[in-house]
């Protein structure tokens, strides 16, 4: 039955509508198999999640949407960006100190120990390295 139902839609298809119908299908294949392989950011490895960033790094202190990071010549250490207080993304730096947007929290973007309340707890510290194979900064949280 089901395959009547289709034979009869293709059937009422015009040649144009067909086509149509069937690039869209073969774009939309690619367009997911490429955002699939092209989307190494994030993966999970064991539970945890796995970022991998691509280009160098400079001096100071990058913003990524779940952590950020400090580099100071070859060593990075990532922190995660969520505040121990109430859990909103932190999204600003000022003068060494990561500032939370909610309710004005501020860190110490080195060591992840609060500076100024209301949050008494340190930002978690995630696991980051420089894989030389890859040329990638791998961080783990």
């Amino acid at each position: 039955m089901r395959i009547r139902i289709i034979m009869a839609t293709i059937k009422t298809l015009s040649r144009k509508q067909f086509f149509n119908t069937l690039a869209t299908l073969i774009v939309g294949s690619f367009a997911i198999l490429w955002w699939k392989v092209a989307d190494r950011q994030n993966e999970t490895e064991s539970g945890s999640m796995v970022w991998r960033i691509k280009s160098s790094l400079t001096r100071g202190i990058t913003f990524h949407e779940q952590f950020y990071l400090v580099v100071g010549g070859e060593k990075a250490k990532a922190f995660s960006t969520r505040c121990t207080h109430a859990g909103c993304r932190i999204n600003k730096e000022s003068n060494g100190l990561v500032i939370c947007p909610c309710h004005g929290s501020k860190f110490d973007a080195y060591t992840g120990q609060p500076v100024q309340g209301p949050a008494a707890n340190a930002l978690r510290e995630l696991s980051c390295r420089f894989d030389e194979r890859s040329k990638e900064w791998i961080v783990k949280g």
